[in-house]
């Protein structure tokens, strides 16, 4: 996904998160509340799996506070 996002906006870095926010349950295997997120770059992509739990506005704010601090983790370690 990451590598994806990365081609298609012809940047350096692409971000994605694929995940179930809720509150529709049935339209995926995984549990509400289960996220990744990728961060695809020059030197390889790197994943994180996240299981969050909340309201569907908790989830979504739960993904997003991970995903900057895995991005910053992520840029800060290359």
């Amino acid at each position: 996904c990451g590598e994806g996002v990365r081609g298609l906006a012809g940047t350096t870095y692409g971000l994605a998160e694929p995940g179930i926010g809720g509150p529709v349950r049935g339209r995926s295997r995984r549990a509400m509340g289960t996220a990744y997120v990728a961060l695809a770059g020059p030197e390889g992509t790197d994943a994180l799996r996240l299981e969050l739990g909340g309201d569907r506005q908790a989830i979504q704010m739960g993904i997003v506070e991970q995903a900057i601090d895995f991005v910053v983790r992520c840029l800060t370690s290359r």
